[in-house]
């Protein structure tokens, strides 16, 4: 709002103690300044624009001072602060939290309001922003550099800030000639380059103002073609003569066939004349009438073959919008001026630079005259290809520098339907439903009733977890976009779980700033119900519009957004943003049933209406009169109002003489055939060598088998291909190829479209075109054609990978033929295999950017896609190989290109880095090698070389964007850069699937996964930092007697120590409280639990000191085998491990020990026996009461006992290894650097240790024996002195007769000799070995 200050002086409840109760004096001073200065009342700020906030602030200070607020009390201006805010300040400030001191403190408010706001501000996006500034179109040097100085407060550059300033200007002015200028100077400072800068626009206008031919100001905007009388010249002796021209020639006057002055037919002298004392009413000035002044528009036209008139005077101020209108020239929308006068259409030089400079310009054949005959300079005319509202001219375009605006001739607009030449007037109330039926026109409308979309049995919900990535700069745009449908109530914010969910794709849209939000719907697709509405036939309701004269065609507005959603239906359109998940709340564009349940809805709507006909969104209207006509649509607009509808004010059309619709042309005249469906046809050029007349006549002989008498047309084709003939192209061949080629293009050749009958659009591209046809089975079980359709292709688009090709061959198709194909199931027929799980199957992001765009186009349609080999596919292939040069689509081509950029915008890189990946790239030979074959075709596999046979099966998904070869949307990393690329994907030191993860969305090379888990596996803070996981159990065998093998270990009880001894047969216990912990104490237990159950062939323990070389004697002694478990690894001694915790636990329980361990001897174990049984052959009479026949003695079942103890140790072994995930790891080779997780130090393998698992290790700390589960491969590692190798840690004195997975080895010690340098600790201190281990 604008309102002045002194209006306040009536609204001053925000105050709280109103500005009206200050003193008389006071407020009449305060009345007095404000109406004195005149000052305005700022407007609200706009929260969802926070980078207007410093602007926004200094202009209330300035309101603050101005209004003498600033001498107010601190909350009082606090009051005002946020009351002229707005709403939205209220929530804010309580969202500051602020103590009831600093929230009436105004200068503590604004700050927090400035970190609010300044702290929503995207660094990134505003240097983007800054990067892309360019001088504008009329902005002054001195506005554009003003608009950098802002610009450049929020971009953070610190010290740099007045050189990025400098560098902007350089590049972004508009005078190319001032850029080179600037470039070239070396030392060039900011203060100097605006000084050139304004210097030189300051120049240039007054150069303007000094060679301008005219003394008061006027604009030349028009065109006029104006053909000028015969030149007469006069000579030297005042008679004309032709053969003699003087230097300076001058027009001479018209013939006397009338009076210039009056008008008159007949010619009289100026006396005689009734116009010589009278004023004009246009120029003002005496001598003539106003309807023969030289001042109104100049365009009469003469005699005269070189020169045409160009311009229109008109006073400055005097230039009207309303001959304005938007006109598209080659698919891009230009704003033209008409002139209906004008016979040339012409634009400005820097609209042909910035928009057609792709087009070559002719030389013009005529010459262009200004005001008062001066001569214009004409750069040149192109012809291109002109449209408005549907209807499309060709025509020549002049380029004329300094023109102020583009102008389109009156030819141009009235073949437009732009303007019409009224021959009589008919006086009757025309209809304009703009103004009958505004509502109709506003807004996003809604139709009565939901709709639910209906399940298959067999679906299955699909879901994803993760949203796709969306370049930084455009986050703020797509939630924007994704707020303006909440708000129109199209889709809702999600917090409850759904099962299903769909990813989200944002779209550029080349035109404008804006993006189009999609969502991939396709897994939801292959479960939706359709319902196939039936649609009338074309010759139906073609024989309905018989006798029509004018028509009106509606389109409704975002029409499948106006059907509403069902509750359930609503939450399968869930979809993922990174702003959290949304839902539909109106039918989506990608559902597949939308165009079926649209056309149903519009089909009921106007069922009973006479006159219309409904085509999806496409309504039609006609009728044999304007009243008819009118009438009629005046019913349609009804009811369409009154159905909640609302329609496009853009795509309507009223009352016309001639639609498009449903493939013909509807006139005034009767339906005609549309030509641009037979245009591929009609143009085919002629063929030049034998292989184009064979790709013609297979054309031919597909879609021409209902043509009668066809052999004989064909002869003189046919007669080519003899080979005895010689090639000759002459009148009889020409004569026969034009006939041909206009029975291909009617009846019956080519059919009419049935909606009923099956379709099959058939596609191919070429190297340089697109073909297409258009073709329906019909009853007799034969293919017809019912449209032909042909391009070449844009440069751009010839530099495609040829799938990428392929692909928009279906796809411009596709679109071509969309009119027939909305709302059908339809099939895609292509040579090119891989399409087929391109546009079926496979995942978007599997795809390159191109064909990613190119597939989400193709949601919209029903269809599916098949493969047929390239000799069946004759009519695409010939329409591809001899396109017709038509202009190109460049909305199409822009649109994918602008996809393109926000794909490769993504990835991690720097622009630098992009650079240097592009360097590179060229520098590789291989790589320059695949760019080619991307560009121009691949080669047979067996011509490739050696390393480009590894992206053979990969070409398909090979592609060149912006100089960069991509695989998909994955960059392509050459060799040098690789190292540098592998570490930045494991920044932070993820694992192997984290980094692979971050791989598969930016980079790619061959082997690329294997070398990644390569760097993790290897990385040495990685293996420093990582567990070995649990490998495989190794089961011991089950011993064949009792006390065969028996296990020993110690352990701590209630302040004793207690030796436990477990034969691994029977599990049988035997306990014995010890005195100390001397190996002595150790050995004379055992030798009398020996004395007992004899002496056993194996006893396994662990490394303590009792079983040392006092304990190794005594084994050699009484003869058994003494092996010990891996250091730091009791796992390898399971067994009895096990036995200690199971006889703590029982004395922890019981009261008499000596019944706690009868009752545990006695206890029945998993295969039905107890130890007493196993190890006695007989059980043992306890406290429980038991029969004297239960303790007599029995010998056990020894096959039921093994069979069970082989099935339970299998049992064990599975459970264990599901359970820890086990895996096997890796051998570790003599040699190879390891990393000690238990010590956690390097070390190298020596040699096994002699048993599964176990390894000898050389380390800092001395020489080790490790299981293999605290050793990690550690490439990379220190190295160890190979010297140390001779060193012996205290553990080696029990390490060689030991095993590392309850398994034996030999029972020979293997010795290393000892370094006779003594080992020294950090100090100095010599390390001396105990005595006790004999080291």
């Amino acid at each position: 709002m604008s309102l002045k200050i002194h209006f306040l002086h009536s609204h001053l409840d925000f105050f709280p103690d109103n500005l009206g109760a200050v003193s008389d004096e006071h407020g009449e001073r305060f009345h007095q300044a404000i109406s004195s200065m005149e000052k305005r009342y700022q407007e609200q700020f706009n929260f969802n624009n926070p980078n207007e906030w410093p602007n926004w602030i200094k202009r209330f200070e300035r309101f603050r001072k101005a209004s003498e607020l600033k001498s107010k009390k601190e909350e009082e201006q606090v009051n005002a602060l946020i009351y002229i805010l707005g709403e939205k300040a209220e929530d804010a400030l309580i969202s500051f939290n602020l103590t009831e001191i600093e929230i009436n403190n105004y200068e503590t408010v604004v700050k927090k309001f400035e970190e609010h706001f300044i702290g929503k501000r995207n660094v990134i996006f505003e240097r983007a922003q800054f990067n892309r500034r360019y001088q504008q179109d009329g902005e002054a040097v001195e506005e554009y550099i003003r608009v950098l100085h802002k610009m450049a407060e929020n971009c953070n550059y610190g010290s740099l800030k007045e050189e990025m300033i400098r560098d902007r200007i350089v590049v972004g002015v508009k005078n190319l000639q001032l850029s080179e200028k600037l470039q070239l100077e070396p030392n060039l400072t900011l203060e100097r380059a605006i000084q050139a800068a304004c210097q030189t626009e300051c120049v240039k206008q007054q150069q303007t103002i000094l060679r301008s031919t005219t003394t008061q100001a006027a604009n030349v905007d028009q065109v006029y073609e104006k053909k000028l009388p015969p030149r007469r010249f006069n000579s030297t002796n005042g008679k004309g003569d032709a053969s003699k021209k003087s230097k300076f020639q001058k027009w001479s006057k018209p013939e006397k066939s009338g009076c210039i002055r009056c008008g008159a037919s007949k010619f009289h002298p100026y006396k005689d004349c009734p116009a010589k004392e009278v004023k004009c009413h246009k120029c003002k000035k005496v001598g003539h009438f106003a309807k023969v002044c030289y001042n109104k528009t100049v365009g009469q036209v003469t005699q005269g073959d070189d020169y045409h008139f160009v311009g229109n005077i008109y006073e400055n101020g005097q230039n009207s919008n309303d001959w304005k209108v938007y006109v598209k020239v080659d698919k891009i929308k230009i704003l033209f001026k008409m002139d209906t006068g004008a016979d040339v259409n012409i634009i400005p030089q820097e609209i042909y630079f910035k928009n057609f400079a792709h087009k070559k310009l002719c030389k013009p054949d005529i010459q262009l005259l200004g005001p008062r005959q001066v001569k214009l300079h004409v750069i040149g005319k192109f012809t291109a290809l002109i449209e408005k509202d549907g209807r499309s001219i060709p025509g020549e375009i002049f380029v004329v520098p300094q023109l102020m605006q583009p102008l389109l001739s009156g030819k141009a607009c009235e073949s437009l339907n732009l303007i019409k030449i009224l021959q009589s007037i008919e006086k009757r109330n025309s209809l304009n439903p703009f103004e009958e039926y505004p509502k109709l026109f506003t807004g996003l409308g809604t139709l009565q009733g939901s709709y639910t979309i209906k399940l298959k049995d067999e679906s299955q919900p699909h879901a994803i977890y993760t949203p796709r990535r969306i370049p930084i700069p455009l986050l703020n745009k797509t939630k924007e976009q994704l707020d303006q449908m909440v708000e129109k109530g199209v889709i809702e914010k999600v917090e409850q779980p759904t099962d299903w969910c769909a990813p989200m794709v944002i779209v550029p849209k080349p035109s404008s700033n804006d993006l189009r939000i999609c969502v991939d719907l396709t897994a939801l697709n292959k479960f939706v119900k359709r319902e196939h509405y039936p649609i009338p036939s074309v010759e139906y309701t073609l024989a309905q519009m018989g006798g029509a004269k004018l028509f009106s065609k509606l389109d409704a507005n975002s029409g499948f957004w106006q059907i509403p959603l069902s509750e359930e239906s609503s939450s399968l359109t869930t979809f993922l943003t990174p702003f959290g998940r949304y839902r539909f709340k109106r039918l989506p564009f990608g559902i597949s049933s939308a165009p079926e349940v649209f056309q149903r809805k519009m089909s009921n709507l106007l069922e009973s209406q006479s006159g219309v006909n409904c085509h999806m969104d496409d309504i039609v209207i006609w009728g044999a009169t304007q009243e008819e006509h009118d009438e009629r649509l005046r019913c349609v607009l009804r009811k369409l109002q009154d159905s909640g509808l609302t329609l496009n004010k853009e795509k309507c059309i009223f009352s016309v003489k001639e639609i498009k619709f449903l493939g013909h042309l509807i006139t005034e005249r009767g339906v005609l055939p549309d030509p641009n469906k037979v245009q591929a046809i009609r143009e085919f050029p002629s063929p030049s060598s034998i292989s184009e007349v064979r790709r013609f006549l297979g054309m031919v002989n597909f879609t021409g088998k209902f043509i009668p008498d066809l052999s004989t047309i064909l002869y003189p084709l046919n007669q080519l291909l003899v080979k005895r003939n010689d090639w000759r192209w002459d009148s009889a061949q020409e004569e026969a190829f034009e006939k041909v080629k206009k029975l291909l293009s009617t009846s019956p050749a080519l059919t009419l479209f049935d909606p009923n009958l099956p379709t099959t659009v058939s596609a191919d591209a070429s190297s340089y075109g697109l073909g297409a046809v258009l073709l329906q089975k019909s009853e007799d079980g034969y293919q017809k054609a019912v449209a032909y359709a042909s391009r070449t292709m844009s440069e751009t688009e010839k530099r495609w990978a040829q799938i990428e090709k392929e692909s928009l061959a279906i796809v411009w198709a596709c679109e071509r033929f969309q009119d027939y194909l909305m709302g059908n199931t339809f099939s895609i027929e292509t040579d090119h295999k891989p399409l087929i799980p391109i546009f079926s199957t496979k995942n978007l992001d599997e795809m390159t950017p191109r064909i990613q765009r190119l597939r989400l186009r193709m949601m919209r349609y029903s269809y599916s896609i098949y493969h047929t080999p390239g000799k069946d596919i004759v009519v695409a292939d010939a329409l591809s190989r001899s396109p017709i040069k038509i202009s190109h689509e460049k909305d199409l081509e822009n649109e994918i290109c602008s996809f393109v950029q926000q794909i490769t915008s993504c990835p991690p890189f720097k622009d630098e880095n992009m650079k240097e990946i592009w360097q590179y790239q060229n520098e590789e030979r291989v790589c320059r090698e695949i760019k080619d074959y991307c560009e121009k075709g691949w080669p047979t596999k067996n011509e490739l070389s050696a390393e480009a046979k590894a992206f053979w099966c990969l070409r398909y998904e090979m592609s060149v964007i912006d100089g960069l070869l991509m695989r998909n949307s994955r960059i392509y990393i050459p060799k040098s850069l690789r190292s540098k690329v592998l570490n930045s994907l494991h920044e932070g030191h993820l694992g192997i699937e984290k980094c692979r993860g971050r791989a598969r969305s930016s980079v790619w090379w061959p082997r690329i996964s294997q070398e990644i888990g390569e760097l993790v596996r290897n990385c040495p803070n990685c293996i420093e930092e990582r567990s070995n996981p649990q490998q495989p159990l190794i089961v011991s065998d089950f011993p064949s007697r009792p006390w065969e093998k028996v296990g020993i270990d110690h352990f701590y009880l209630k302040g004793k120590y207690y030796l436990l001894i477990a034969d691994y047969y029977s599990r049988f216990p035997e306990l014995a409280l010890l005195e100390d912990q001397t190996t002595h104490s150790t050995i004379l237990h055992c030798k009398s639990i020996f004395a007992r159950h004899g002496i056993p062939e194996e006893v396994r323990s662990d490394n303590g000191p009792q079983f040392g070389l006092e304990f190794k004697k005594f084994a050699k002694e009484y003869g058994f085998h003494h092996i010990t478990s891996s250091p730091r690894f009791p796992q390898s001694n399971g067994f009895i491990e096990s036995m200690v915790k199971n006889i703590k636990n029982q004395l922890k329980k019981g009261r008499d020990p000596y019944l706690s361990l009868l009752g545990y001897r006695t206890a029945p174990l998993e295969n039905g026996y107890s130890p007493a049984e196993l190890c006695m052959n007989r059980k043992l009479r306890t406290t429980v009461p038991t029969s004297p026949v239960q303790l007599q003695s029995r010998i056990p079942d020894l096959e039921n006992l093994e069979m069970r103890e082989k099935d339970q140790r299998h049992k064990k072994k599975t459970h264990f290894d599901i359970h820890h995930r086990a895996r096997e790891l890796p051998h570790l080779d003599k040699g190879t650097r390891v990393w000690v997780k238990d010590l956690r130090v390097p070390g190298v393998v020596l040699e096994d240790a002699g048993s599964p698992r176990s390894y000898i290790v050389n380390s800092p700390k001395g020489i080790l024996r490790r299981n293999r589960f605290h050793l990690l491969p550690n490439p990379q590692g220190e190295k160890i002195d190979m010297e140390d190798e001779e060193m012996e840690s205290p553990e080696m004195s029990q390490c060689f007769t030991s095993t590392g997975d309850n398994t034996t080895c030999d029972s020979e010690p293997r010795t290393f000799q000892r370094s006779p340098e003594p080992v020294k600790t950090r100090s100095g201190r010599v390390v001396k070995p105990p005595d006790r281990l004999n080291l």
